[in-house]
C-alpha cells in the first residue's frame, strides 16, 4: 500500500495540465532504465532543442554565449514527466495507492507498526518513508520509537524544534516582518551603490524565452518580477492565482498554497517589500503585470500564462 498526501502521484514530479514539467523535466543517454520504463508505458519523448545560442547570467547583466555550450544532448517526455508515475500507478489494484492521505504518526505495535492518518489507522509489517528526514520529524508523530541520536540525526535543519525552540515568531505580524528583512538582506550589496541595478527581467534573462523580449517592457518586467522578489520554486510560481497576491501598504504579500516542503497545503503568506527604485519596484511591476493580463482578457485565473503564444 502507498500512502500519497497529495491528490496525485509523483511527488516533486509534477506536470501541469498544459504539459508544462515543474520538477523531473530531462533524461540522459546514460540512463537506459529510465528510457525502457517510457517505452515500456508507451510514453513517447523527444530530443531536447540544442541549436540554440546560450543566455548566461553575469555580474554586468545577461550575456550571449555562441552555440550553447552548456547543455548536451537530453531527451523530454511528450506528455510530461507526470506520465510516468500516472502510468505505474494506473498497472496497480485500485486500493493499493491512496491519494489525500497525509501521514500523521507512526509508532511500534507489537509485531507490526501502526500507521496514524487522516483517513484513519493501519498496521503494516513495514513502513518505509518516501519523504526528506527533516520534512518526516517535522510532520509524523513517532511517539518516541526513534532513538534520540537518530531522530537528531533525521532532524537536520529542524534541530531548533527537537530542542524546543519555536520554529516561527508568535504572531503573524511579526512573521511577515520577519520575511520582509530577510528578503531586503538578501538583496546585493550593490544598493548602497549609485549604479542603477538591472532590472528583474535582465536577471531572468536566461530563464525566459527569447521570444518574451519581443513584448513590451512592462508586461517583461510585469510577469518577471515577482517571480524574481520571491525566489519561489517553479511549481510554486505556476501555480499562483491573481488572487494570490495582494497589494498591502508595506508593499505585496503573496500566498503560497502549496510546497514541496508543505504536503498538507497548510499555505504560507510571504511579504516581499515595495522598494523604492523605478526598475526593480515589485508593487509597480506587480501593477504592470495586472495591466497586461486585463488587455490579454485575464482577469482572473492564473498568474503566470502565455500571452499571444509567448
Amino acid at each position: 500500500m502507498c500512502l500519497e498526501a497529495r491528490d496525485r502521484t509523483g511527488g516533486r514530479l509534477a506536470t501541469t495540465d498544459d504539459g508544462l514539467d515543474l520538477g523531473v523535466t530531462w533524461f540522459w543517454d546514460g540512463e537506459p532504465r529510465v528510457a525502457a520504463l517510457a517505452a515500456r508505458l508507451d510514453v513517447a519523448v523527444f530530443d531536447q532543442h540544442l541549436v540554440c545560442d546560450a543566455l548566461a547570467q553575469h555580474p554586468t547583466g545577461a550575456q550571449r554565449v555562441t552555440g550553447n555550450p552548456i547543455d548536451v544532448p537530453a531527451h523530454r517526455y511528450r506528455p510530461g514527466a507526470a506520465a510516468l508515475t500516472s502510468g505505474l500507478a494506473a498497472q496497480l489494484p485500485d486500493t493499493v495507492v491512496r491519494l489525500s492521505t497525509s501521514v500523521a504518526g507512526i509508532r511500534p505495535n507489537g509485531g507490526t507498526v501502526e500507521v496514524r492518518t487522516t483517513a484513519g489507522d493501519l498496521n503494516a509489517g513495514q513502513v518505509v518513508l518516501a519523504i526528506p528526514p527533516a520534512l518526516a520529524m517535522a510532520s509524523i508523530d513517532f511517539q518516541g520509537a526513534l532513538e534520540a541520536e537518530l531522530a537528531q540525526l533525521a532532524a537536520g535543519n529542524t534541530m531548533h524544534r527537537v530542542a524546543g525552540h519555536p520554529g516561527q515568531p508568535a504572531t503573524e505580524s511579526a512573521r511577515l516582518a520577519l520575511r520582509a528583512y530577510k528578503r531586503d538582506r538578501a538583496e546585493p550589496a550593490a544598493a548602497a551603490s549609485a549604479k542603477p541595478r538591472p532590472s528583474p527581467s535582465t536577471r531572468c534573462a536566461p530563464w525566459c524565452p527569447p521570444a518574451i523580449w519581443t513584448r513590451p517592457s512592462a508586461a517583461v518586467t510585469g510577469c518577471c518580477s515577482c517571480s524574481a522578489w520571491l525566489m519561489g520554486r517553479r511549481s510554486e510560481l505556476v501555480a499562483l492565482q491573481r488572487d494570490d497576491v495582494r497589494e498591502v501598504a508595506e508593499g505585496l504579500e503573496v500566498t503560497i498554497r502549496t510546497s514541496k516542503t508543505d504536503k498538507d497545503s497548510a499555505g504560507e503568506t510571504i511579504a516581499i517589500p515595495r522598494g523604492s527604485h523605478p526598475l526593480t519596484n515589485p508593487v509597480a511591476a506587480w501593477r504592470d503585470c495586472l495591466h497586461v493580463l486585463d488587455q490579454a482578457g485575464h482577469p482572473t485565473g492564473r498568474l503566470l500564462r502565455r500571452i499571444n503564444g509567448v
